[in-house]
């Protein structure tokens, strides 16, 4: 599981491996900055629909690929939740479109759960990325602590976090580089694997 915001190397780490990859872009439309990586293939997805097809394509067995992205699962709970929206709208339409309630926040959770660990027991090696939000949380003593997460909702956070071996907060520092007059500052995509202040 990879996280971070906008423009900070996600989807780049993501197609680094060298392994036959496929890309699912579910309505990020962020890749022109692997055009130029070997064996990297892109599927965009707008559908939950879209999405379900691409994993039971990937289970089938019937490709090449060695490694699948995931890009983003943020934008997956998105489109579970259209999902879901439009199942309600089905049953009422009387209630108010495109309003989730706490009912069709658990229907994604419950509806999202099992494709994470589907996705994560595939025979390849299996990238989450998420975008990135700030959760602030306070303690008995009133002390704020605030941290950077995966923009997922806690249900399916929590579920994203314990299903994978290895998590990385990507994000850009400035470093300097070169000596003298040739000294420039650059600024330079790093990652996260453990605890940090």
């Amino acid at each position: 599981l990879v996280y971070g915001r906008n423009g900070k190397g996600k989807t780049r780490f993501a197609a680094s491996s060298g392994l036959k990859t496929l890309i699912i872009d579910v309505n990020e439309e962020g890749t022109k900055s692997i055009k130029s990586y070997p064996n990297v293939d892109v599927r965009p997805i707008k559908t939950w629909e879209e999405f379900v097809w691409a994993y039971w394509y990937l289970r089938s067995g019937n490709h090449d690929y060695e490694c699948v992205v995931i890009d983003t699962m943020t934008q997956v709970q998105i489109i579970c939740m259209k999902h879901v929206l439009n199942e309600a709208e089905d049953r009422d339409p009387n209630r108010p479109p495109n309003t989730p309630e706490r009912r069709q926040w658990l229907a994604t959770t419950e509806t999202m759960r099992p494709f994470i660990y589907n996705f994560r027991n595939l025979p390849m090696h299996v990238v989450f990325v998420c975008q990135e939000r700030v959760d602030s949380s306070e303690d008995e003593d009133g002390e704020v602590t605030t941290r950077f997460v995966p923009a997922l909702s806690p249900g399916l956070r929590g579920d994203a976090m314990s299903a994978v071996d290895f998590m990385g907060r990507i994000y850009r520092r400035p470093v300097r580089k070169g000596k003298g007059k040739k000294e420039a500052r650059v600024w330079e995509a790093r990652m996260l694997v453990g605890a940090h202040d």
